[in-house]
């Protein structure tokens, strides 16, 4: 039966504002936090955390308190909650480079919306808890489907209405509004309530429930309740980790994951009878290969190959764990204590991911166990239910196939990962991403070299024997557009140079006695890995006090520092797969001209094999009135494999002409006719990723 019109517009409400803060949220503080993909994994674990945190107050709300004091107890927080109006991170908030970026990251979502968020999380169990009172023999289950929808709606129109119209001061004043309309529909529901002094008699009942007679709820029920959202949430941010490594950390790329989780709930809790185990159980298993043909193959795929392959596996996954946690939902009488158990797996799946597989793991491997882990907790929820098909007819030909598939699987994902281990001599994972430190070539002078991997990109070589250690390899070789910039500069006798990327130090091979070169560099490993394991650094002519590191994000030390008049900043960002759009933004080149010499440049290492950022970097010049030069360099065949020498593409921006139309950089750069004047512009309010997807 349907329910009232008040129920579905305060619970789709509620969760609209619930979720529509959680990208908001995580645009503004992006770019204080490097920009990548653990910013959003890590406010993923902080609102699930909060989540389960109101869960378990509704359970208490409506275990120890009469309806008439549920309805105090809960219009009193909701008013309290709008004294954090409106919701707008404060600026004392950015990191200093000494702090852990993960606790400031909990820290600042705690004090800014911590109180609302917690309010909201614990009104969609309580509204379906005082439905039953109110409306007996109507299932409020499909308010929880409703509630999904609303999730859904605020994070499909955030990326595509939302972000691209309004400004982020605009969207903290429509969430605002939102809030306060939110709690006017409450306190209509709570004053309905009013005339209850009781809970009914007939709710007060474990077994069967006036609308719904469920599984009865016993230790291991409630413990697969807890194991089956937890393997939800694990591989939500598992699989979102995956896609913003291969891509960028935007809100376009975080809300396409949780979208297909939420669309999970709602398929299987607005009618059980959609989900059917033979058609998304075989699809999750079948979706093993899929995964493991994406990463054996990355390096051929296209990008949305690849994310449609993790999405598969991810909606097919979530559809798998969220329809056995359907089939062992209880009586409405245990409603609150079900989403409780719902909420403990949900953070607990974020913890394992955020913050316990940093610390086990030296590589992106948490995707790969949580599939294999779920699988096997799959086969076990159906082990146990002795009307599955699979234990009936065919018994062995069912656990046979499903069995090969787990393991064919598992045997691909060990083989990747002996792969990316193969010759390692140091590896390490933090908060910014994974590292490994290969050395190749042994007992071959002219081959024997070190290389850097960040994830699944290379971001520097440097070969080993005495005649070529000190020749710039990878991106950066003398014919790269990074080092015509350098030799553009050859007749300043002191150049100041600074560096938005360390890498390997490769740069620094360019630097000359009397030069000074700073380099920004987020990541300590980073520093580690180039100052121990490479000598670029060490074997520079600009070395020792001339070289420099400041350490945190660029853009933050840059705006908290004094003028440094550059001669050159070269930004270096942009190659790997996850990338810091905030450096990209007009914001981020105006702060680039304020720290230059009047006729300084800005060069831009842009190879990247997903995005076509010149576009976005020919945008803002034009905006600005800039002139730009992009360089393609393609080395000859012998050059790649004699020098280490790869393909690159870079683009400088300078207000100098005269250093563009020097025969070093006119030669050598590449006529630009195709960029339309309609080429997406990014600013640290807006950052459209379809346009420049290859």
């Amino acid at each position: 039966m349907p329910a009232p019109p008040i129920y579905l517009a305060t619970v789709v409400l509620g969760a609209f504002l619930l979720f529509l803060v959680q990208p908001i949220m995580g645009k503004f503080i992006l770019p204080w936090f490097g920009g990548g993909s653990s910013v959003w994994t890590t406010c993923l674990l902080f609102f699930q955390t909060v989540l389960l945190a109101g869960y378990a107050y509704a359970h208490a709300l409506t275990s120890k308190l009469r309806p008439r004091a549920q309805c105090v107890a809960h219009l009193a927080a909701l008013g309290l909650a709008l004294v954090f109006l409106p919701i707008f991170p404060n600026e004392a908030w950015k990191p200093t480079p000494e702090q852990a970026p993960t606790l400031r990251i909990l820290l600042l979502l705690g004090v800014t919306i911590g109180w609302p968020f917690f309010v909201l999380s614990a009104t969609a169990p309580l509204l379906q808890r005082w439905f039953c009172w109110l409306e007996p023999g109507k299932s409020p289950y499909r308010l929880y489907a409703w509630s999904n929808g609303g999730s859904l709606a605020a994070l499909f129109l955030y990326p595509f209405v939302i972000e691209p119209e309004l400004t982020r001061p605009a969207q903290s004043a429509l969430w605002s509004a939102g809030l306060l309309v939110f709690v006017g529909c409450c306190a209509t529901i709570a004053w309905r309530l009013r005339g209850l002094s009781a809970v009914p008699e007939e709710d007060r009942n474990e077994g069967e429930g006036p609308a719904f007679v469920g599984a009865p709820v016993t230790r291991v029920n409630r413990l697969f309740w807890i194991a089956l959202s937890t393997m939800g949430s694990a591989l939500l941010l598992a699989s979102t980790n995956k896609i913003c490594q291969d891509a960028a950390s935007t809100p376009l790329l975080w809300v396409l994951p949780l979208c297909l989780y939420l669309v999970s709930f709602i398929i299987v809790f607005h009618d059980p009878k959609s989900y059917q185990r033979v058609i998304y159980v075989s699809g999750f298993f079948i979706s093993l290969m899929a995964v493991a043909a994406a990463i054996y193959l990355r390096n051929y795929m296209t990008l949305s190959l690849q994310v449609w392959a993790y999405c598969f596996a991810l909606f097919f996954g979530c559809m798998s764990f969220h329809g056995e946690l359907s089939r062992l939902r209880p009586s409405t009488a245990s409603l609150t204590s079900y989403y409780l158990a719902i909420s403990i797996g949900g953070a607990l799946g974020a913890f394992l991911v955020a913050i316990v597989a940093p610390i086990l793991l030296n590589h992106y491997y948490e995707l790969q166990i949580v599939l294999i882990v779920g699988s096997i907790l799959l086969l076990a929820t159906m082990l146990r239910d002795q009307e599955s098909r699979l234990n009936r007819g065919l018994y062995r030909a069912n656990w046979a196939w499903l069995a090969t598939a787990l393991f064919v699987a598992a045997l691909a994902y060990q083989q990747d990962a002996s792969y990316s281990s193969r010759d390692v001599i140091h590896s390490s994972r933090n908060f910014y991403g994974a590292l490994m430190v290969h050395e190749k070539g042994e007992g071959d002078p002219a081959a024997h070299r070190r290389v850097l991997q960040h994830g699944n990109i290379r971001h520097g070589s440097q070969f080993l024997s005495d005649e070529l250690r000190s020749e710039p390899t990878t991106y950066y070789g003398r014919s790269s557009g990074g080092g015509l910039a350098f030799q553009a500069l050859e007749k300043l006798p002191e150049r100041r140079i600074g560096v938005i990327g360390l890498g390997v130090g490769t740069l620094a091979a360019f630097g000359r006695e009397g030069d000074l070169i700073r380099f920004y560099e987020i990541d300590p490993n980073v520093v580690d890995a180039a100052e121990n394991y490479f000598s670029y650094l060490k074997d520079s002519k600009a070395r020792g006090a001339t070289i420099e590191f400041v350490p945190g994000d660029a853009r933050l030390s840059m705006e908290n520092e004094f003028r440094q008049a550059y001669d050159l900043i070269v930004v270096d960002a942009f190659s790997s797969d996850a990338i810091p759009t905030h450096l990209l933004t007009r914001e981020a080149f105006e702060l680039y001209r304020s720290h230059l010499k009047s006729g300084g440049v800005i060069a831009l290492h842009l190879s990247n094999r997903n995005l076509m950022l010149p576009l976005v970097v020919w945008a803002v010049a034009y905006d600005l009135g800039l002139e730009t030069a992009l360089i393609d360099d393609i080395p000859a065949k012998e050059d790649r494999k004699a020098k280490g020498i790869g393909a690159s593409t870079w683009m400088l921006v300078t207000s100098n002409k005269a250093y563009l139309e020097q025969d070093l950089i006119a030669t050598n750069a590449v006529e630009v006719t195709v960029f339309p004047k309609q080429a997406p512009m990014w600013t640290d309010d807006y950052s459209a990723l379809y346009p420049v997807l290859r």
